[in-house]
């Protein structure tokens, strides 16, 4: 398709409220005639960032993310390779300026925090699950094959529940439960986190659940590795995880009628929650 024009209103492309930078960016040309042999350019070719699998923009700007004034930041995926396998190559980190100077808010809940939006960022999200691919090796050579793939969520009793090979696989050693309808339920409170974290009761202490204790470190857990490797864009080394005890080997009752594995709301100071 050759466009003859561009819109006056054009004002740059951008990720949320970040404008990227035209460097960053393919450039823009424009056909004049229906005859014209060659574009004219309006926007130079971007250099590109070179070596870079993936842009992660960081901002400190009040945007409606931060109205809950609990909420220390937000993040989420800018842009997909649409070249191959929808993988997510550009995203953001937004830290809420009013949050960030509470005195709860140490360097290392700060770089918790980070570690945490990273991860949406990059894949473990609502607005993600559905773009997973499953990606294998064809023959002896690089070529990679991607299908899309249909096995995440699933919907169980009205709740929306990951099911994924590699993350029930990894679960199910954890838990200690190789029950078939075995899943992980994800966070159904409507506060701005739903469905993009682990039920924080099921996964107390995950890096991805909503609520963190403040006096305590989460960990990265397998599960959470597993479900990243299940969207087929990254290889894991499950030797980086970190130890994560919370049901372990406690068996399926845990997530059945468990004083566990139920609805919890708490919120700071005893604990902070994570977008």
């Amino acid at each position: 398709m050759r466009c003859s024009s561009m819109r006056n209103s054009y004002r740059g492309e951008f990720c949320e409220h970040f404008k990227i930078p035209d460097d960053h960016l393919e450039g823009v040309v424009v056909w004049t005639s229906p005859n014209s042999s060659t574009p004219a350019v309006l926007i130079e070719q971007g250099s590109g960032v070179n070596n870079t699998d993936y842009i992660l923009y960081i901002t400190s700007t009040h945007i409606s993310a931060c109205n809950n004034h609990d909420t220390i930041a937000y993040a989420k995926y800018c842009q997909l390779n649409r070249y191959s396998n929808n993988r997510p190559i550009a995203g953001i980190i937004n830290y809420c300026p009013l949050v960030l100077s509470q005195d709860y808010i140490t360097d290392d809940k700060l770089k918790i925090v980070s570690l945490h939006e990273m991860i949406h960022a990059i894949g473990f999200s609502s607005s993600l699950f559905d773009k997973y691919e499953h990606c294998y090796f064809t023959g002896s050579g690089p070529h990679m094959e991607c299908t899309h793939r249909n096995d995440v969520i699933r919907l169980d009793g009205g709740r929306r529940v990951v099911a994924s090979p590699r993350l029930l696989e990894v679960a199910r050693v954890h838990f200690n439960c190789s029950d078939a309808s075995f899943s992980l339920p994800l966070e159904d409170h409507e506060l701005g986190s739903a469905q993009s974290h682990w039920e924080s009761t099921c996964m107390y202490g995950s890096i991805m659940a909503p609520f963190i204790p403040s006096d305590s470190i989460p960990a990265v857990d397998e599960m959470t590795l597993a479900l990243l490797e299940d969207s087929g864009w990254y290889k894991v080394n499950y030797s980086n995880a970190d130890e994560y005890t919370w049901g372990q080997g406690a068996g399926c009752g845990f997530f059945i009628n468990s004083q566990f594995c139920t609805e919890v709301y708490v919120s700071p100071p005893d604990f902070y929650r994570l977008k």
